[in-house]
C-alpha cells in the first residue's frame, strides 16, 4: 500500500481469527482500505530475564501456522497481511510516522507488556492525531478471564444488563489456591 492513500491499520496480536475480531469488525464498517498487520514479538524468541525461552519450538510453529492460515483467510477476501518480526510498537510506529493511516484499530490483551505496547501506540498516535480504537476482547469469556474477574469483582455484567452475584455462583473458598 502507497504511503499516501488512506487506510485502517488493524494490529493483529495473538487473537487471530477473523470471523469475531471486534476490532476487524469496527475497521470494517467505514469504506476505507484496510492495512492488516501482524510483527512477530522477538521478545517471544529470546530468553526473558531469568535465561528461558518465552517460546519452543513447537509454539512457534503453532504461531506461525496461524499467521499462514489468516493470511489464506484475508488473501480470499483481496487483502494482504504484512508479516513482520521484531518489536511490535517500534515497527507499527515507523508505519504510522510514513503516513497514510487515518485510523488505528487493535484488540485489547491481558499480558502487561501488551497492555504497555498498547499504551505506547496509543501515545505515539494520539501526538499525531490518528485516533486509535482499543477492544475488549472478552465476547467469548475464558476460564482464566473468568477466574481474574472472580478474584478481583464481585459481579459480572452480562450482555442483558443484568448482573451475576459471582460470589454466590462460585464461592471463593474453591479458588483459594489460585489467589
Amino acid at each position: 500500500m502507497n504511503a499516501t492513500d488512506s487506510c485502517h491499520l488493524i494490529w493483529l496480536r495473538n487473537d487471530l481469527r477473523i470471523h469475531d475480531q471486534p476490532a476487524l469488525f469496527a475497521a470494517a464498517q467505514k469504506q476505507i482500505p484496510l492495512e492488516f498487520v501482524y510483527v512477530l514479538d522477538e521478545r517471544l524468541i529470546g530468553p526473558t530475564a531469568w535465561g528461558f525461552n518465552r517460546s519452543g519450538r513447537r509454539r512457534l510453529s503453532w504461531m506461525m501456522a496461524n499467521v499462514q492460515e489468516l493470511h489464506r483467510q484475508l488473501a480470499s477476501f483481496g487483502h494482504t497481511l504484512y508479516v513482520a518480526l521484531g518489536h511490535p510498537v517500534d515497527l507499527i510506529t515507523k508505519r504510522l510516522a510514513a503516513g497514510g493511516v487515518s485510523q488505528v484499530f487493535l484488540n485489547d490483551e491481558p499480558g502487561f507488556e501488551e497492555q504497555k505496547d498498547a499504551d505506547q501506540l496509543r501515545s505515539f498516535a494520539a501526538a499525531r492525531g490518528i485516533p486509535c480504537s482499543l477492544f475488549q476482547v472478552a465476547i467469548c469469556l475464558t476460564f482464566r478471564r473468568y477466574l481474574i474477574c472472580l478474584i478481583t469483582k464481585d459481579r459480572v455484567s452480562r450482555p442483558s444488563g443484568r448482573n451475576w452475584n459471582v460470589r454466590a455462583l462460585f464461592p471463593m473458598s474453591r479458588f483459594s489456591c489460585l489467589i
